[in-house]
């Protein structure tokens, strides 16, 4: 194994929770470098690894950067585990389980003899459909409204596709379209700042980041992305507003009773991995359309789902003009038949994520949702 590649593991910092008999292990590459794995916590209330022989483990599960469709070397498992038992020996017999994102590439696999098992889910799928079940009150069920002549967008961040996005929607659209964006997602634990400037500032610097490190490069953030932002800043409201629960957005009741159809920009057009942009759609039972040039949507096709939209709309002006005819004269009744479609697609699909986790985790069935929702999507203490 490279060594930087063990480095990047390193970094990867766990996080462990007992949660009944299972020993569950959360991994994220956004957490902060460490030095080595010695350096590893212990579980919660536990402070020296001496004291973790009184513990009855049954069971290890590693939540593998799930989050995200990543690239993992085969034998980066195989060196996570050995570090694991190096620390604690007590659990030389027990395999780890490892979950991954459905969208997970491991490379080398035939080259290492894995001595554990791997088991995929498509993570944004499951964990979107649970807050939807968790929070009615935010979407009251809402119904499709097919017509409103309203187009919403909820791009997130303000990335470069994204900036792409709402500046051509609002050149073709411009008394067609709703926009809800994120003017500041801080890090874990960490409020807004009440500070109304200091928080225009916050956004404009977070902002300045993601346009120079996400593609396109081409795009100049002083003379195009700031005017911008300043301009459009009464139409863009605070993530404290939105009902963020980390890495799963829903679609809130008022957005739902005055918009027909959802545009949706994904962080990576073309890649195999939708998050809580799609699948924020699919729950809430309405239409959408990736308006990207390389949607890479066949992936959806291949879990099932159908699309509103032919995947021959690949540039800006025929996606347009699609939406353009959605909005004056939708087809009604093919529309509620594909939204229904998706819905029962997706009801079988989370019941087949459920159906894995709980092999390998027996506590799963038994966890409340806010529990389920934090073991695949964040990394807070797991209340059980």
């Amino acid at each position: 194994m490279a060594n930087h590649d063990r480095q990047r593991l390193k970094e990867m910092r766990p996080r462990f929770d007992l949660v009944g008999k299972t020993l569950l292990i959360r991994i994220s590459n956004m957490w902060s470098a460490i030095d080595s794995p010695d350096q590893w916590n212990c579980m919660p209330g536990i402070n020296k690894q001496e004291n973790y022989e009184r513990v009855d483990v049954h069971n290890i599960v590693v939540m593998w950067n799930v989050f995200e469709a990543c690239v993992s070397e085969a034998g980066s498992f195989i060196w996570f585990q050995e570090e694991l038992y190096r620390q604690f020996p007590s659990l030389v017999d027990i395999p780890c389980q490892y979950v991954l994102n459905k969208g997970t590439s491991v490379t080398n696999y035939s080259e290492v003899k894995l001595p554990n098992t791997l088991h995929y889910i498509e993570t944004f799928e499951i964990s979107t459909k649970l807050l939807y079940d968790l929070w009615p009150s935010w979407h009251h069920n809402v119904s499709w409204q097919p017509f409103t002549k309203q187009i919403l967008f909820t791009p997130g961040k303000l990335r470069p596709y994204r900036y792409l996005a709402i500046k051509k929607l609002l050149d073709y659209f411009p008394h067609n379209l709703t926009y809800v964006m994120t003017r500041n997602l801080p890090g874990e634990g960490l409020p807004v700042n009440p500070n109304p400037k200091e928080q225009l500032n916050d956004w404009v610097e977070s902002t300045r980041n993601m346009i120079n490190e996400f593609p396109p490069k081409t795009i100049n953030f002083e003379n195009e992305v700031y005017p911008f932002m300043l301009k459009h800043e009464s139409n863009l409201i605070d993530s404290v507003q939105l009902n963020i629960n980390n890495y799963t957005q829903l679609i809130g009741y008022r957005l739902l009773e005055t918009t027909s159809i959802s545009v949706v920009v994904e962080t990576n057009p073309g890649d195999t991995f939708f998050t809580e942009k799609t699948y924020a759609c699919i729950v809430a039972g309405r239409p959408f359309i990736h308006y990207s040039k390389e949607h890479g949507a066949e992936y959806l096709e291949q879990l099932g789902y159908k699309l509103f939209y032919n995947q021959s709309h690949t540039d800006y002006h025929s996606m347009n003009l699609w939406l353009e005819n959605f909005l004056i004269s939708p087809d009604v009744d093919t529309i509620e038949e594909t939204i229904q479609h998706n819905l029962n697609t997706l009801e079988s699909n989370v019941a087949e994520h459920h159906k894995t986790m709980s092999a390998i985790m027996p506590e799963w069935p038994t966890l409340p949702i806010q529990s389920q929702v934090d073991i695949l999507t964040t990394f807070l203490k797991i209340n059980t």
